[in-house]
């Protein structure tokens, strides 16, 4: 009697809870949100958060807090967010290709995007403008190249820093048209365009927003973009791939991420609520400000996004060899 009462108040009390359970699921959210960015107030991935936590909140009819807690390249905040209660209350805007640049090298991150993680949606893109010193005697992406391979190790190309999306991509595109640049990196876009538009650099690779006002003012000369179709922001430029280096394509890609074993109706509503959010006129325009073009999707393009993104750095990054 007392064991078969027993088995029956532990069955009473699982059913209670998962009933609590399924009720706080049915009720999210019944309180603010933290969405945690992991860089500095400011940069791209702050702005794209900013944006995207305002429509969430508008959606949600809840607070959307932005935590900004950057650091390490990004792996402070993330693993804030890694280690963040899994109830859907605090989440990552996460810079899904530097943090899976980051995963591949020396300093490790100390987190994995496709277990410690999951996918909520992707929020957008930002193409990379192939861009040079006005006074460098070419005008479009093949003078540039052969320019480089009759002058092997003469250009110097400029950086936003080592191991960043903008480095890994001229990595890219000397290993495609096997010509060799040297690298200069700085702590920074800024400091890097400058030294463009000064002449102490030949060339870079940076985000299409960053370069955009230099290129309009005649600083700069732009000669490509990076993206797999022409950039709306800068039009008549071509595509590196379709300039002459077949299959080239560099975008730094944002999305929504939660703590491992958030539950899938969090999961999945938050993915309703974003895609509604992104598809909002007024959210597409902010974002295009920025340069960003808005990505809804279900949670499994995130998922295999972030799939193809470390296996493509890796790639990289095992090519490159020294990533100085």
């Amino acid at each position: 009697m007392y064991h078969w009462m027993k088995q029956t108040g532990c069955t009473v009390a699982l059913l209670a809870t998962t009933a609590t359970v399924a009720w706080a699921q049915a009720d999210y959210p019944s309180r603010q949100v933290t969405l945690v960015v992991p860089y500095a107030a400011g940069g791209a991935t702050d702005i794209i958060g900013r944006i995207v936590a305002q429509g969430l909140g508008d959606e949600l009819n809840q607070t959307i807090v932005v935590q900004n807690a950057p650091g390490a390249g990004g792996s402070i905040g993330a693993m804030q967010v890694m280690r963040a209660d899994p109830d859907g209350y605090t989440l990552l805007m996460g810079a899904l290709t530097s943090h899976s640049i980051n995963m591949h090298l020396p300093t490790a991150p100390g987190f994995d995007l496709r277990t410690d993680f999951e996918t909520v949606g992707l929020a957008g893109s930002v193409g990379l403008a192939l861009v040079t010193r006005t006074d460098l005697a070419v005008d479009d992406l093949k003078s540039l190249l052969a320019e480089a391979g009759a002058n092997p190790g003469q250009l110097a190309y400029a950086s936003a820093g080592a191991g960043s999306p903008q480095h890994l991509g001229m990595e890219m595109l000397k290993n495609a048209a096997d010509v060799n640049l040297v690298h200069v990196p700085y702590q920074g876009s800024a400091p890097a365009i400058t030294d463009l538009i000064g002449g102490h650099v030949d060339v870079m690779f940076d985000t299409i927003p960053s370069v955009l006002p230099h290129v309009n003012s005649g600083a700069v000369k732009a000669l490509a973009v990076t993206t797999p179709e022409p950039s709306p922001f800068l039009e008549g430029l071509p595509t590196v791939a379709s300039a002459g280096v077949e299959g080239f394509e560099v975008q730094s890609w944002f999305g929504v991420l939660a703590p491992a074993g958030t539950p899938e109706t969090v999961t999945q509503r938050l993915n309703e609520v974003l895609n509604a959010t992104l598809q909002k006129p007024e959210i597409i325009a902010a974002l295009e400000q920025q340069g960003v073009v808005a990505s809804p999707g279900p949670r499994e393009a995130e998922a295999a996004l972030i799939e193809s993104e470390i296996a493509k750095w890796q790639a990289v990054i095992e090519t490159a060899g020294s990533l100085e």
